[in-house]
């Protein structure tokens, strides 16, 4: 008896797991070997979509091409090379004759001012000529 209760349980488990997975996939999860019919940006605030979407075409991404890891990731790592953003998240979904690519960004915070206080054996202007971001 306790070893059909097992077995019973692991059924369960198994189908249970198979459904969730067949949910994902009709919920427009794509997988990869898609093909890639959508290159989206969002998050971006400062840099234009236009310059993100340069950076992943100088990558080598274009539409069309076969949804794979190692696409994805080179398009993050082609977006963080830009230095504007403090993160990069990728998302695949399916929608209508393959996949959309989708990279949500977080620019770094902006330098609104600066303000140099307390300097006495260095001139302000001096600094100023040092800094590489300007006030």
């Amino acid at each position: 008896m306790k070893h059909r209760r097992w077995i019973e349980k692991g059924l369960f488990l198994v189908l249970a797991a198979t459904s969730i997975g067949m949910l994902a996939a009709g919920a427009g999860f794509a997988q990869t070997g898609d093909k890639l019919v959508d290159i989206r940006i969002a998050g971006n605030e400062t840099i234009s979509k236009h310059a993100i979407l340069a950076s992943l075409e100088a990558a080598g991404i274009r539409l069309g091409m076969e949804i794979t890891p190692e696409l994805i990731n080179t398009g993050v790592d082609s977006i963080r090379s830009m230095g504007w953003f403090a993160d990069v998240t990728p998302t695949v979904l399916k929608v209508e004759g393959g996949s959309a690519l989708t990279y949500t960004v977080v620019e770094y915070p902006r330098v609104n001012e600066i303000e140099i206080t307390g300097n006495k054996s260095i001139v302000t202007a001096d600094i100023q000529k040092a800094m590489s971001t300007k006030p």
